[in-house]
This record gives structure tokens, sequence and C-alpha cells, in this order.
């Protein structure tokens, strides 16, 4: 899977998931964990999504691009997206 058409650009945009917005940027996706468990291989990975978009169209996306290589994706956990503007006091 790892070639010129996957290469890890971190914003999907070469997987064709490119998803960003001006306050946020661009959609960022990090290899986390690798586990096995008998015959299965794990790879969990951070994703820190824009405003602009959800898990479950990033996971539609995603799947569109690994199913045919028999490769299955799953959300394991979803936290909403956390934003504080540039303008905020906290900042």
């Amino acid at each position: 899977m790892h070639d010129d058409n996957y290469n890890f650009t971190f914003d999907g945009a070469k997987m064709n998931c490119q998803v960003k917005n001006d306050e946020m940027g661009n959609l960022t996706m990090s290899l986390g964990l690798v586990e096995q468990n008998n015959k299965v291989i794990k790879f969990k990975f951070n994703v820190r999504y824009p405003q602009n978009t959800n898990m479950t169209d990033l996971i539609t996306c995603l799947t569109k691009i690994i199913e045919p290589l028999d490769i299955y994706i799953s959300e394991e956990n979803d936290t909403p997206t956390l934003y504080f503007s540039k303008s905020a006091p906290m900042i």
C-alpha cells in the first residue's frame, strides 16, 4: 500500500481525502500504535480533522481506497473537535 499513490503526506491529499478550513488548517493523520493479535494487524492512527468535516465523512473517503486492498477501517474513539479562535482570551 505504501507507494507513490499512498505516499504519506499526513493531510490525506494523496488519498483524495484532504480536508481543510481557514481557521484550523489541514486535516492531519499520524500512525500512533501498531498491534498484532493472531492473524490481525491493527494500525491505530491519530487524526485531527477541521470543523467542516467529521469522522464519518473521513471513514467513507478512506474506505473507498482501502477496501479493494482487503483492509478495513473502524472507529475506536472520536472526540469532537475542540477549537479556540486565535482571538480567544486564553490564547
